[in-house]
């Protein structure tokens, strides 16, 4: 039996966001369509993420 499978990486918007503050990036996997959410522990600026690839850009880590 195979199952079919979907992740998603994606940045939640705190609800006490400020423009220029970093932003944590969430996982969603979803099976057979049922879905759960993930924080990956990490934040990235707005700006350096791409919604279309789903990761984040540039040469190197933010400090």
């Amino acid at each position: 039996m195979s199952y079919n499978f979907h992740l998603l990486f994606y940045l939640k918007r705190p609800k006490n966001f400020i423009k220029g503050e970093m932003m944590p990036i969430y996982l969603r996997i979803t099976v057979k369509g049922k879905h759960s959410e993930y924080s990956v522990g990490r934040e990235i600026i707005p700006s350096f993420w791409s919604p279309l690839k789903g990761k984040g850009t540039g040469l190197r880590a933010q400090p």
